[in-house]
């Protein structure tokens, strides 16, 4: 029987929306969660560009927010010790969309600078793309993970339930599509 769903409507909500919420802690801190989300088409190079862009965006974060603002400033360790965290997922029901978030906590002081210097490094692979050396370094661990998943039950399971659920091919197509994937991509 084919798998049927209903559309709930719940999408994420358009345009710019920002909220604050305050609480009392015994430690004060302020944790930042940006979502980006949009339509995409649901296929394995975009799934895989998305990849790549969250490791480049984790990769510069830790460099400009980790190591240059984290450092050995004892202030700033509690907070900045888990660095700047980005993830992404796509989905093809109800809807071939994507999002992306990214999150930090940091103290109310630096909360304003960081948040500048995460909107930058957007901006700036926005630009003029990530740099070559992150995609390179993800390019080669994500083909190591790959052969590496072929020898596991569970992404065989994985791999099935794609093939069979959303129609993709992990099998014929994910390798080529992983050695293939440009930095304008």
């Amino acid at each position: 029987k084919p798998m049927t769903f209903a559309d709930d409507k719940c999408d994420p909500v358009k345009g710019e929306v920002t909220e604050d919420f305050t609480a009392s802690m015994q430690q004060p801190k302020v944790s930042v969660r940006y979502m980006f989300s949009g339509e995409m088409p649901y296929t394995l190079k975009n799934k895989a560009a998305l990849s790549f862009l969250t490791q480049a965006l984790n990769s510069r974060y830790l460099v400009s927010i980790r190591e240059e603002k984290g450092g050995k400033n004892a202030d700033y360790i509690p907070y900045l010790k888990n660095g700047v965290q980005v993830s992404g997922s796509t989905e093809y029901i109800p809807s071939e969309t994507y999002n992306m978030t990214i999150s930090f906590d940091t103290n109310e002081e630096m909360a304003d600078e960081l948040r500048e210097i995460v909107m930058k490094e957007i901006e700036e692979i926005a630009a003029n793309g990530p740099k070559s050396e992150d995609i390179e370094k993800n390019r080669e661990f994500m083909l190591k993970s790959w052969k590496n998943s072929l020898e596991q039950n569970a992404s065989w399971m994985n791999y099935l339930n794609s093939k069979y659920g959303s129609g993709l091919d992990y099998l014929a197509d994910y390798e080529e599509v992983l050695k293939t994937l440009t930095d304008a991509d």
